[in-house]
Order: C-alpha cells, then sequence, then structure tokens
C-alpha cells in the first residue's frame, strides 16, 4: 500500500537524522504524495526535546532533484541540488525524496 510506503520513507528519515514530523506534518506529505509531488524540502527547529521538529515542508520538482556525494570535513556528505544539478548546497536532512517508480510498482501490484 502506498500509505505504508510514505510512513517508511519518513520513518526511516526521521530515525536516521533525528528529525520528527508531526502528525499533521506526516498527513500534509502523504496528501501531496499522492498527488504526486514526490521531493521535499523539509524546514525544521531545534526542539528542547529529542530532535529536531520539522515545521515546514517546500515542494519541489522530483526531476529536477539530484544528489551527488560531496567530500567534506565529516567525510562523504550526500548533497542534493534542486535545480537539475547547478548548485550541490542543500543536505540529505533536509531533503525528503520519494521513488515515483516504487508508488508506480504499488499501484500495478494493486491493479493485478
Amino acid at each position: 500500500m502506498i500509505n505504508n510506503y510514505i510512513e517508511s520513507v519518513i520513518n526511516n528519515h526521521e530515525k536516521e537524522f533525528g528529525l520528527y514530523f508531526s502528525r499533521t506534518t506526516r498527513i500534509e506529505i502523504e496528501r501531496y504524495v499522492n498527488k504526486a509531488t514526490y521531493a521535499f524540502q523539509l524546514i525544521y527547529t531545534s526542539g528542547s526535546g529529542p530532535g529536531n521538529l520539522v515545521n515546514e515542508i517546500k515542494f519541489l520538482d522530483h526531476n529536477l532533484c539530484v544528489h551527488e556525494d560531496i567530500l567534506g570535513s565529516s567525510g562523504r556528505d550526500k548533497m542534493w541540488s534542486y535545480d537539475g544539478g547547478q548548485r550541490y548546497q542543500w543536505s540529505e536532512m533536509e531533503t525528503l525524496v520519494f521513488d515515483p517508480s516504487v508508488i508506480r510498482n504499488i499501484k500495478l501490484e494493486s491493479i493485478l
């Protein structure tokens, strides 16, 4: 089911980067992924509790979102470009991308 895939991607991102997605944010992301928006920039604030709270999402054109491993001060970091590879300046933590082919396959399996 597509909603399970969406929840899984959000949960993995949350665990990997110490982010917290409120239920409202999760519902909003799910609604937009179901409308074929597959990439988001996450705006977050440092919380007083465990992790950072995602308090805003910006919609991105997933066709223009590409990543590259960049050698940084902490080793290799995956950096994202939101403009088709012209500028790699957004971190993996602040970028949430869903794989359209996985969603397409889930839809096809449900038809068969």
